[in-house]
């Protein structure tokens, strides 16, 4: 199929997309032809559309991945202050206060890794883009077990489940699926 450009009765462009088919005699010799032409002009434009579409998508996700790298950062830091001071508070009064008190410390701590965990993974995530993990084979039931484990409170709450088989296979990077 070929490509062109013919001109309509009224002087502009149309672009068109044509196709020769030869015709033959009794002979087999070649007698004419038949030219079918297709006019391309919605086809045209809708892929312009479409390559618009996918440099603002482009864009937009180069937008997002540098957020998310920034925000990654950002939030370290202090989350490490809250880690620090969660810490000492622990190595000073766990023991020293009700059970209750231990057991909030205990929460402070686990939040806290979890949150490290969860920016990891933000920082994971703003790095697929550049791909700089390969993709591997990846087990998902072992991937989403910290986070049945971590969510485990609210789907009891919500009456909600995990469905997947424990071998489930799945296709990812190893530092953005370890909280799924």
């Amino acid at each position: 199929m070929d490509h062109d450009v013919m001109w309509h009765a009224q002087g502009y462009p149309v672009p068109v997309a044509y196709v020769v088919t030869p015709t033959h005699d009794e002979a087999g010799a070649v007698s004419g032809a038949v030219v079918m032409v297709q006019d391309t002009t919605e086809r045209e434009r809708a892929q312009a559309q479409l390559r618009d579409v996918i440099e603002n998508l482009e864009r937009s996700n180069q937008d997002l991945e540098q957020f998310a790298y920034v925000a990654s950062h950002d939030l370290q830091e202090p989350l490490r202050t809250v880690g620090s001071y969660t810490e000492l508070l622990v190595r000073r009064y766990q023991g020293q206060l009700d059970p209750r008190a231990d057991q909030y410390l205990h929460y402070m701590q686990d939040a806290v890794t979890r949150m490290r965990s969860l920016i990891q993974d933000l920082l994971g995530f703003a790095r697929v883009g550049r791909q700089e993990t390969p993709l591997e084979r990846t087990d998902l039931g072992a991937c989403c077990a910290p986070l049945s484990r971590t969510c485990a409170p609210r789907w009891n709450r919500a009456a909600a489940r995990w469905n997947g088989t424990p071998r489930t296979p799945c296709w990812g990077g190893r530092p953005c699926c370890c909280n799924c």
